[in-house]
């Protein structure tokens, strides 16, 4: 058998996807296999489970279009960073009571930029995040109540509102096939392997998924001791680079059960 090895460049803003999938459709692909190192799982454990891994993603980029002026006199103005706040305030209120108690949705919500002075309102006020889920439908909903309500509060307030092209569901959940996720399970020493839980962040590999069956891992990278551990995207993150050797055995072993 044939393996190929994938490097996937700028994965954190999907430009290397629409690069690679292409390339690899010309080459010829029957299974795929990754693994992400996972600071909440113990240094070392390898865990490669069945069904939904990580969430899907609709990216949040909504900008609100008033009309600046003086901050004195607000009545002359049409103020963008209230309809900004109001939105959110109604999207969450949404989210609570439209989306089903038994399904999960995150609304991380992580920047808002409007105005620098304190005394001029701005024309326009711009809200940045991401909806966070694991089965398509609801991230769907999702969208769709994000641009109701964005557009029914602008529109109460006088705003417009802009969408950027990522709002929309940018990456579905990651999901492993059970066949592949057991090849990956076979390849390597049972010892190694541990539970974890289904981790909220999203995943280019989707993408891959998408087109080939396949299974995503996770690889702990989390000592105490050493002092890793820390969550992702934070100032402390920090990687046991004690443990990579056994992610290279995971590929490996992917590989060797896959061709049998």
């Amino acid at each position: 058998g044939r393996v190929l090895f994938c490097f996937e460049s700028d994965e954190e803003s999907g430009s290397g996807w629409p690069v690679l999938i292409p390339a690899l459709e010309k080459l010829g692909v029957d299974r795929c296999f990754a693994l992400h190192v996972l600071s909440s799982l113990e240094s070392g454990v390898v865990n490669i489970a069945d069904g939904p891994r990580m969430s899907g993603m609709v990216a949040v980029d909504v900008t609100f279009v008033g009309k600046g002026g003086h901050g004195s006199r607000p009545d002359l103005s049409v103020n963008p960073v209230f309809t900004a706040a109001a939105a959110l305030n109604q999207l969450a209120v949404a989210a609570a009571n439209q989306v089903d108690a038994n399904e999960t949705l995150t609304l991380g919500i992580t920047t808002i930029d409007g105005g620098r002075a304190f005394n001029v309102i701005p024309d326009r006020a711009r809200v940045l995040g991401s909806l966070r889920y694991f089965r398509p439908e609801v991230g769907e909903k999702a969208l769709g109540m994000l641009k109701s309500v964005c557009d029914h509060t602008a529109a109460i307030h006088g705003c417009t509102v802009e969408y950027g092209p990522m709002t929309r569901a940018y990456l579905a959940p990651t999901v492993n096939d059970p066949t592949c996720a057991a090849l990956a399970r076979r390849g390597i020493p049972e010892e190694w392997l541990g539970e974890s839980g289904r981790w909220y962040a999203s995943e280019t590999f989707s993408k891959y998924l998408e087109k080939w069956p396949g299974a995503l891992g996770f690889l702990g990278i989390r000592n105490e001791e050493l002092g890793t551990g820390a969550e992702h995207h934070n100032e402390r993150f920090d990687v046991d680079e004690s443990v990579l050797w056994r992610g290279a055995a995971c590929y490996a072993g992917f590989a060797l059960e896959a061709m049998k």
